[in-house]
């Protein structure tokens, strides 16, 4: 988290650990030094556009060219208009000031839930474990299907008999369908703040 303005910085990193996430922070004037010393990979950015020092831009190439391919979020309080002043920058989501923390986490989670899920065991692995489902048995309160696989159907990431094996069983699942409502919902609101130009 790369931001200038420190209670926003504080607010948001403390937000994001208490919804599960490490969070290193930093100032455009010493991001570079902070990378340097992460003890562990980093798996997305945040960061303000302009600040003293290194801007957002800057940051987001200088992080990328250590993590290649992580996802990018600039933030700022004069628009979208102000990244007409960035026309060679990374793609990145940008999310305008002010805006709902609840909201950023939502899409912070989503976007890492999306990642892992490209780094899940393979889908014979999923399948296996849908198939020694009995449904027939399955309690209304609890269901051992992983949330990657109801994300991966939300996704279209299973072929057609994948599917429609799936869907024969979050019909009768009242857990598999509330995991399909909830990630079609963050899904959606993620969606709203990926505008084509700056989406991957």
């Amino acid at each position: 988290m790369v931001e200038d303005e420190e209670p926003l910085r504080d607010c948001v990193s403390q937000i994001l650990v208490l919804s599960g996430h490490t969070v290193y922070q930093a100032t455009g004037c010493t991001v570079l030094t902070t990378l340097e010393e992460c003890p562990t990979a980093i798996e997305m950015l945040i960061a303000d556009v302009l600040m003293p020092g290194m801007n957002g831009v800057e940051v987001a190439v200088a992080v990328l060219n250590k993590h290649p391919g992580i996802p990018i979020i600039l933030i700022s309080g004069y628009g979208e208009k102000v990244m007409d002043r960035f026309p060679d920058a990374p793609k990145a989501i940008f999310v305008a000031k002010p805006f709902s923390l609840s909201e950023l986490v939502r899409i912070v989670t989503t976007i890492i839930t999306l990642r892992s899920i490209k780094r899940s065991p393979d889908r014979f692995t999923l399948m296996l474990s849908l198939r020694q489902q009995q449904l027939s048995t399955l309690k209304s309160t609890d269901c051992t299907l992983s949330p990657e696989l109801t994300a991966s159907y939300v996704l279209d990431e299973l072929d057609e008999q994948e599917s429609n094996l799936y869907e024969a069983h979050y019909f009768s699942c009242p857990v598999c369908a509330k995991r399909i409502k909830e990630f079609s919902e963050a899904l959606d609101a993620v969606r709203l703040f990926f505008p084509p130009r700056w989406i991957h």
